[in-house]
């Protein structure tokens, strides 16, 4: 039985990835690797939605500070938070991830931030 369970879907030109379960560095490595192969092809935008995720570890921070690095950065997308409980905000907020990236309710408004702020 898998821990995690990543989902994906496309909105327009933002895929939304869907986190099920708990965010470890393999769900981290299977967004960046999802992520690598699209940016590559075009697609620079995206929203996290954590709505249905339990818990985030160090890991999967770190993965997320990569995937951050990658589409800010590097492809100058755009990426966006859905879904963030109390203590994911905390968290993401102490390693400097929210410094960079917006947070919104959920992954629809997410969408809905991006095609705004293109």
């Amino acid at each position: 039985m898998l821990i995690f369970e990543i989902g994906k879907r496309s909105v327009g030109d933002v895929l939304v990835f869907e986190v099920k379960g708990f965010f470890n560095g393999d769900a981290g490595k299977e967004i960046n690797d999802i992520a690598q192969e699209t940016l590559r092809n075009g697609n620079i935008h995206y929203v996290i939605d954590f709505s249905q995720c339990r818990v985030v570890n160090s890991l999967g921070v770190g993965a997320l500070i990569d995937l951050s690095s990658k589409v800010l950065d590097q492809y100058k997308g755009k990426l966006v938070f859905s879904g963030l409980d109390k203590l994911k905000t905390e968290v993401f907020n102490i390693v400097g991830l929210l410094g960079m990236i917006p947070v919104v309710k959920t992954a629809d408004e997410g969408c809905k931030y991006i095609s705004k702020n293109v």
